[in-house]
């Protein structure tokens, strides 16, 4: 059958996958990544083996480095009516992330980034839809927010920089355990 827009046919999820070190395996950044893509499909064999999807499977693709972005994997997942799907892929991240300390990863639907979504009731006020994107990640297993821009900074965080200031280990950037717990209710 025709589905109509915005129905739930409609409905995904999008995956990114980074890897501390891609930038500067940038010359053999597609022999990184699939070495990478090996192993996280290693890592996470056993759930996908158990799991029926509602309509895509979970694949991961590479994505070379550009001006804005440095390589990573990324997937787009079909969830139709499956919210279940959302937050198994979800799982699977929490997963890689505590299985490997070097990944970060990002969680995006149609209304944004699904962590701050879920969480909303117990985020900072600061954090809005104008300057969300790119501040909540998945890494060692806990939810990650990047601190509230500050002026000169854009509102809108560029993915790089993101990157770098989640892996500066002098930084805390791991959400309150209101979030986490928030997170960890699904």
């Amino acid at each position: 059958g025709r589905s109509m827009p915005g129905s739930s046919l409609d409905e995904f999820v999008d995956i990114e996958v980074y890897f501390d070190g891609a930038s500067a395996a940038a010359a053999a950044g597609e022999a990184f990544l699939r070495a990478r893509l090996c192993d996280i499909f290693e890592i996470l064999s056993k759930e996908l083996a158990k799991y029926l999807w509602h309509r895509d499977r979970f694949v991961l693709e590479l994505v070379l480095e550009d001006s804005e972005d440095e390589p990573h994997l990324a997937g787009h997942i079909r969830v139709g009516d499956g919210a279940e799907d959302e937050w198994f892929a979800t799982y699977l991240l929490r997963r890689l992330t505590v299985a490997r300390s070097d990944v970060s990863c990002r969680i995006v639907d149609g209304d944004g980034e699904v962590l701050l979504i879920e969480a909303a009731l117990e985020l900072p006020r600061w954090l809005d839809p104008a300057n969300a994107e790119n501040r909540c990640w998945l890494r060692h297993g806990e939810v990650h927010l990047l601190p509230r821009p500050r002026p000169p900074e854009p509102e809108k965080l560029p993915r790089r920089l993101a990157l770098a200031r989640l892996r500066d280990s002098a930084l805390a950037t791991a959400a309150k355990p209101k979030v986490q717990r928030a997170i960890d209710a699904r």
